[in-house]
């Protein structure tokens, strides 16, 4: 029998590494080997652990996930190192012929669902995955453009909540870590709904304060945990601000949003909140088994 592929991560959320830890030790020719929470820590990772490949963030403090990528590469100069796969939260159309033209072997975009990581590795290794179960049901979500003129007509077509992708959570064993809660699909949501108000109370703070630098890296990390948690309302809000915080940083001259407009953002990522866990109490006690209505 082959040996199971060995995967090793490098993201900044923990919430999203817990999932990807739940998601891989649920397949038997997958084996977690390590995980990292910043491109530095991720370079380390990959020299302590010999992963057979890496799934790399790109957006980490400490060291982007291209820079990782090119000090891997640089370590592993003689040959050997293991393919390394961007993820980003998202997909912009051209983002993986930008990845691959900088050096990544493949790319995937979040939130990863057990079919994802499944043609992803059938490109990888073919012979590995060629006796993995099928894929679940495809997620209720759909990929957005950035460029979208007004919040509400993103979110128009996107589901309260992803039930889905909850239930493929629900339904991944958890494997034996010393990691504790965050091992079930209840640990996940009360990790999620933790971090989640923080980060919305930081990004009251930093309205009022005017750190658009700050508010953008925030909205960035929001969003990412809430499209993984099957909050795509949140999420795409959580983008129309981290993309008007960018702006209002890098020009605000000719092409910043009115504060107007950046605590308007705010407060449909705090209402989508709410309704999206209000769903999500009905689903965990059993009332909601469907799409959501829109």
């Amino acid at each position: 029998m082959t040996a199971p592929i060995r995967v090793g991560l490098v993201d900044d959320q923990a919430l999203f590494r817990a999932g990807i830890r739940m998601l891989v030790s649920s397949q038997p020719d997958l084996h977690f080997v390590g995980e990292a929470g910043n491109g530095a820590e991720g370079v380390e990772m990959a020299m302590s652990s010999a992963p057979d490949v890496i799934l790399m963030d790109i957006h980490m403090p400490e060291l982007d996930g291209v820079t990782a990528m090119q000090n891997i590469r640089t370590f592993h100069a003689s040959g050997g190192c293991p393919p390394i796969v961007a993820m980003t939260a998202h997909a912009l159309p051209g983002d993986r012929e930008h990845y691959l033209s900088l050096g990544m072997n493949d790319y995937i975009s979040k939130p990863i669902r057990t079919g994802d990581l499944k043609r992803l590795f059938e490109r990888l290794f073919p012979p590995n995955m060629a006796e993995l179960p099928p894929p679940t049901e495809q997620i209720l979500s759909r990929p957005f453009s950035p460029d979208s003129a007004a919040a509400t007509a993103r979110t128009k077509g996107l589901p309260i909540l992803d039930i889905e992708q909850l239930e493929d959570l629900r339904y991944l064993p958890a494997p034996n870590s010393a990691s504790g809660d965050t091992e079930s699909v209840g640990g996940l949501i009360r990790l999620f709904q933790t971090t989640a108000n923080e980060r919305m109370d930081e990004m009251e703070r930093l309205l009022a304060s005017g750190h658009w630098a700050r508010l953008s890296e925030v909205a960035h990390s929001l969003c990412g945990s809430s499209a993984s948690m099957g909050y795509p309302r949140v999420a795409a809000n959580c983008k129309e601000l981290e993309l008007a915080a960018r702006r209002k940083q890098n020009d605000p001259e000719t092409d910043a949003p009115t504060q107007e407009a950046l605590d308007d953002f705010f407060a449909l990522i705090k209402f989508h909140y709410w309704e999206a866990d209000a769903t999500l109490q009905q689903w965990l006690a059993g009332t909601v088994n469907s799409k959501p209505s829109i």
